[in-house]
């Protein structure tokens, strides 16, 4: 029988000091945070920020959220990006494909 020869590579991780600022971090929480302002305003004051009836709000972010996820999950996984490909040679060397 043929012996199986493991082999084993390294895999340099950069060290962080300290975390950099970056704004595209705080967009979820910024968005969020319009939502829960929005809809306290509409149900506990009964102002309506936005002169749409309900139904063309819903049929506007129903389209939106479906636009924007498919691209999203397009993009999320399928290494486009030079850093997107940079990072999946280091993910192919930590755990090769079969």
């Amino acid at each position: 029988m043929a012996e199986q020869v493991k082999t084993t590579a390294i895999v340099e991780v950069p060290v962080v000091e300290k975390a950099k600022f970056d704004i595209k971090n705080y967009i979820p929480l910024i968005v969020m945070l319009i939502g829960m302002l929005g809809n306290l305003l509409t149900t506990q004051f009964g102002f309506e920020p936005l002169p749409f009836s309900e139904g063309q709000m819903t049929e506007f972010l129903t389209t939106a959220i479906a636009v924007f996820g498919g691209i999203w999950s397009w993009f999320r996984n399928n290494n486009v990006t030079k850093i997107g490909q940079q990072r999946q040679a280091v993910a192919d060397q930590a755990v090769p494909k079969k």
